[in-house]
């Protein structure tokens, strides 16, 4: 059932393009980048990421299609 695993992250991007799972409701950076995570868990057969781009929660800019 590789299609029933979806990988649902909370990420921060800083001005550097740099990609950082958060945690704690936001409050925490995990030190983990989205990369990283994904890539953990590509051998158990990961083929759906949905990300939330915090950084631009509240700013009323829409999704960040080109973060990922």
């Amino acid at each position: 059932m590789p299609d029933a695993l979806v990988l649902a992250l909370d990420v921060r991007i800083d001005e550097h393009g740099n990609k950082q799972v958060a945690v704690s409701g936001w409050q925490e950076d995990s030190g983990v980048s989205l990369e990283e995570l994904v890539e953990t868990y590509l051998p158990v057969g990961l083929k759906h990421v949905l990300c939330t781009d915090i950084s631009r929660d509240g700013t009323l800019a829409g999704s960040n299609r080109r973060a990922v």
